[in-house]
C-alpha cells in the first residue's frame, strides 16, 4: 500500500464545471469563442468520465492509473487531471515535414513512433546534437526533451543512462 495520503474529492465540483462548459458552448456562437468553449467542455467531460471510472484520482501524485509521475498531464481548472498527456499533441508542421522525408518503410506503427525512432537513429541523433549549441530547438513539455537528452548522453559516453532513459 502506498504511503501517499488518500483524499476524497466530491465530484460535484467537476459536474458543476461540466454543466457550466455546456452552457458556454450553447451560448458561444461561432468562431474562437466556440472553439475555446468546446475545448473546455472536452476537458471536463474527460474529468467526469475519469472520476466515474476510477481512472483518475484527484490529489494524487500519480492521478492517472498506470501513468508514471513524470508524465505531464493536461489539468482542468482547480487541479483536476483530464487523463490526457500533453505530449500527445498532434504533430507540428516541422515534425510533419521530417516525417514526410523519412524513407518508405521506416519502423513504427504511428507517425509519432516513426518520428521518435528516427531521432534514435544516427542521423536523427546528429540532427539533435547539432541543434544543441545554437539552441535551435523548442521544448513545450519536458517529454519533448527526452530524445535530445538521449543523444547528448550517448555523445558524452553515458550509454547505460541513455538506454535507461529510452526504456523509461
Amino acid at each position: 500500500m502506498s504511503d501517499e495520503p488518500r483524499w476524497s474529492v466530491s465530484p460535484l465540483y467537476a459536474f458543476g464545471q461540466l454543466e457550466r462548459a455546456l452552457r458556454q458552448v450553447a451560448a458561444a456562437g461561432d468562431g474562437p469563442a466556440l472553439d475555446h468553449a468546446r475545448r473546455r467542455l472536452t476537458r471536463w467531460q474527460a474529468v467526469v468520465a475519469g472520476l466515474g471510472s476510477g481512472e483518475l484520482i484527484v490529489g494524487s501524485r500519480t492521478p492517472v492509473a498506470d501513468t508514471p509521475a513524470w508524465v505531464t498531464l493536461e489539468v482542468a481548472h482547480g487541479g483536476f487531471p483530464t487523463g490526457r498527456y500533453l505530449a500527445e499533441a498532434p504533430l507540428r508542421e516541422d515534425e510533419m515535414a521530417c516525417l514526410r522525408a523519412l524513407p518508405d518503410g521506416a519502423p513504427g506503427t504511428t507517425d509519432r513512433e516513426r518520428l521518435n525512432l528516427w531521432y534514435l537513429s544516427d542521423a536523427g541523433q546528429a540532427e539533435l546534437l547539432a541543434a544543441l549549441p545554437g539552441e535551435r530547438y523548442r521544448i513545450d513539455v519536458p517529454e519533448e526533451a527526452a530524445l535530445m537528452v538521449v543523444a547528448w548522453l550517448l555523445d558524452a559516453g553515458h550509454h547505460e543512462a541513455a538506454l535507461d532513459l529510452v526504456a523509461e
